[in-house]
């Protein structure tokens, strides 16, 4: 009879703690797939390229839409764009994969925290039998639920929310950041490039001059030390051009390393845009204030310190916990007792009493401080974000004036000056070394040109980040010398 019971009990105990756990399971089965839609990418707002991750999730659920058009990008030819080379970062960058992975383990944790705790299941037999007047007492099985203070448990999900909120605005970051540094290896590879085209012509025309030189010498017009000099020169400009070939190398591994390819990889030059700012500092300030991603993630921070504030203050009311058991209990010998062989139920209520209100106290001024000097980080973060848009402004309105200055003005007036140096060089009207700083001058003109669009190019990438927000709809392309004279003059 004690055997039978047992078994009675211990199925009867086990099938009840089977169908509590059952019961306790929530409505998530735990993945990243309860974050996203349902096509599998997250319902974010916002525009941004998302990291290979979630291209994958993405397949994982029978493909998403536009995703093989955005992975068809990873083959980069003649035809691709700055922006190209952008998503292809974004797909690709370890940097900015890591960062879309904190967000989405910062974003789990919002439903961990705002469940209830796990309820609590005992299972318990009498070693020995207690005889009751009812019948002897073979064990117990109960369940108990603790119950966190009224709003606990929402204001916990409301700081992990906006935990998740600041991950993703540090995510933001993280690409703009990418963009940028794209963005500058691209263009700063292009100055390489384009300055060993213009040293390697001016290598010619200095050879030109060399020939005529050694011309004029065997007839006796031109003296030994022009002839020095020229070689001199040729050498100068053989070891600079030599040096900016060295150069392409480090320039190039600087955007594959951007892109997540190998160093050696070659990097096949996208057609450059020639933008410019027009807006002003005020602008500037005001798309910052709104977009920038660095100071939305501290406001988020703020909000999740003011929710933690909330939880701080709630911790010193006390928990309760409901519980609910009852005693197996078998049949007495004396069968004719009514209530022979009922099984007793007892309902509890419990609390812990909060009692060192000293410990609660602090709790919430740590807290409280704890947002203070986040806020006055997103102060300090917000001046000197104004200073930084200053100086990046003023470099990019310098690029376009320089660029101007030299394409429309000193470049015409050293080529112009060239021409008639040679001329009279040629029929003995001035002196090689008129000549030779002519030709010197083109060239730094030249290379001051192709350094101040890139100045101008990386200046914007610098706003774009700061700000936030693309600046496409406030600049103006410029595709000639001729059009950069024209709108720095107005």
């Amino acid at each position: 009879m004690f055997l039978t019971n047992r078994r009675v009990l211990i199925g009867s105990g086990l099938l009840l703690s089977g169908v509590v756990l059952w019961g306790c399971r929530g409505p998530f089965d735990g993945t990243a797939r309860m974050y996203t839609g349902s096509e599998g990418v997250p319902r974010l707002g916002g525009e941004g390229d998302w990291p290979r991750s979630v291209y994958r999730m993405g397949e994982d659920e029978g493909g998403v839409g536009g995703v093989s058009e955005s992975l068809g990008l990873l083959v980069l030819d003649e035809s691709a764009s700055v922006d190209d080379y952008l998503h292809y970062a974004a797909i690709n960058n370890p940097g900015l994969e890591a960062a879309f992975q904190r967000w989405l383990a910062e974003a789990e944790r919002v439903v961990q925290v705002g469940a209830l705790p796990d309820p609590k299941v005992t299972f318990g037999i009498f070693v020995n039998e207690v005889e009751t007047r009812t019948g002897p007492q073979q064990g117990r099985v109960g369940i108990a639920q603790r119950f966190p203070w009224f709003g606990k448990l929402k204001d916990r999900e409301d700081a992990a929310a906006f935990r998740a909120n600041a991950a993703w605005e540090h995510y933001q970051a993280v690409r703009l950041e990418l963009y940028e540094r794209v963005t500058m290896a691209i263009y700063e590879l292009a100055y390489v490039q384009e300055a060993q085209a213009l040293t390697s012509d001016n290598l010619e025309l200095l050879k030109q001059f060399e020939g005529v030189v050694r011309a004029r010498y065997r007839v006796s017009a031109a003296k030994h030390p022009d002839l020095i000099r020229v070689q001199v020169e040729l050498g100068k400009l053989e070891d600079r051009l030599a040096q900016l070939m060295d150069l392409e190398g480090p320039a190039a591994a600087r955007v594959n390393r951007a892109l997540n390819r190998p160093v050696w990889t070659p990097v096949i030059m996208p057609r450059l845009s020639e933008q410019r700012y027009v807006g002003t500092i005020q602008a500037l300030s005001e798309e910052a204030k709104k977009h920038n991603p660095e100071l939305r993630k501290l406001a988020e921070q703020v909000d999740s310190a003011r929710a933690q504030t909330e939880v701080a203050r709630k911790d010193g009311y006390p928990d309760v916990t409901m519980g609910l058991t009852t005693i197996i209990t078998d049949e007495a010998m004396d069968s004719t007792i009514a209530e022979s062989g009922d099984d007793p139920v007892l309902l509890s209520l419990s609390m812990n009493v909060p009692w060192d209100r000293k410990k609660y106290d602090a709790k919430v001024r740590e807290s409280m401080a704890r947002r203070l000097a986040i806020v006055h980080d997103r102060t300090e973060r917000a001046n000197r974000l104004d200073e930084q848009l200053k100086v990046a402004l003023f470099k990019h309105e310098d690029g376009i004036r320089r660029v101007g200055l030299y394409s429309g003005t000193l470049l015409p007036k050293a080529r112009e000056s060239l021409e008639a140096s040679f001329a009279a060089y040629r029929g003995g009207e001035s002196d090689f070394f008129d000549l030779l700083d002519t030709e010197q001058t083109l060239l730094s003109f030249e290379l001051a040109l192709v350094r101040a669009r890139t100045d101008r190019a990386v200046a914007l990438a610098q706003l774009e980040r700061l700000t936030g927000v693309r600046l496409g709809e406030q600049t103006t392309t410029e595709t000639n010398d001729e059009a950069e004279q024209e709108g720095n003059q107005q």
